[in-house]
């Protein structure tokens, strides 16, 4: 199912930060990449349009790829493409660069970061060159992490978001071939798959991608036709 999007890139930047505006819900924040060029990270109220900048003093943030919020700890985190994931505190006083876990690959061309509020554990993609891509996960408190299995499904190159599914366990990310494939959480049982459906035959990126868990559908932004889309997770249009 296709939606029209006159305003797309604007869209794609709102709509990327929509899992992590989801626990601000409460006060009506959204969260988005203001300029990726500039490094401005911004927050607005949709009740009273009120819009600001953050402070992002010490989080070393440059062409921001991706945002996800963490209830617990009232933080954003961010893909960071000068090669680190950072978090910014959303409390005014700043952020900094998360630290690894050790024996965690180091991070390359981040985008796509997803917190995992319950399992306290972080996700993201790792860009390069020539592929293949990969998908790596820490610990918060960082115990552990590692490159995430893939179970055989495919994440071609330029893939750029993630979005999960806690009560159900699963990761899920959108290939420029219009395919959406989904794998077990970190510790979580399951089997790696694809939906049935597909978003326009290929082409796009997914630039952008958030679950609606009421409604146990998946909504994306698809940069390259300028079009929002939904599919429901039973693979139903």
């Amino acid at each position: 199912r296709r939606f029209a999007a006159a305003a797309v890139v604007i869209a794609a930047a709102l709509f990327g930060t929509l899992l992590a505006a989801s626990g601000a819900r409460a006060a009506e924040l959204l969260y988005f990449e203001n300029n990726p060029l500039q490094s401005q990270l911004a927050v607005v109220d949709l009740g009273t349009s009120a819009a600001s900048l953050l402070n992002t003093t010490g989080s070393e943030v440059e062409d921001p790829e991706g945002l996800s919020y963490d209830p617990e700890t009232n933080r954003l985190y961010v893909a960071s493409g000068n090669g680190h994931i950072a978090y910014v505190n959303l409390d005014g006083s700043g952020g900094g660069i998360f630290p690894l876990p050790p024996g965690t690959p180091a991070v390359v061309d981040p985008r796509g970061v997803v917190v995992d509020p319950v399992a306290r554990t972080i996700y993201w993609l790792n860009g390069t060159v020539f592929g293949p891509e990969t998908i790596s996960w820490a610990r918060l408190d960082g115990s552990a992490g590692g490159d995430l299995p893939l179970g055989g499904q495919p994440l071609l190159l330029g893939a750029e978001r993630l979005t999960l599914d806690p009560a159900a366990g699963r990761l899920y990310w959108g290939n420029t071939d219009g395919s959406i494939h989904f794998v077990p959480l970190v510790g979580r049982e399951g089997t790696a798959g694809a939906l049935e459906v597909k978003s326009n035959g290929g082409g796009a990126n997914f630039l952008g991608i958030a679950l609606d868990s009421p409604s146990n559908r998946l909504f994306w932004v698809e940069f390259g036709i300028d079009s929002v889309w939904t599919a429901g997770l039973t693979g139903t249009a």
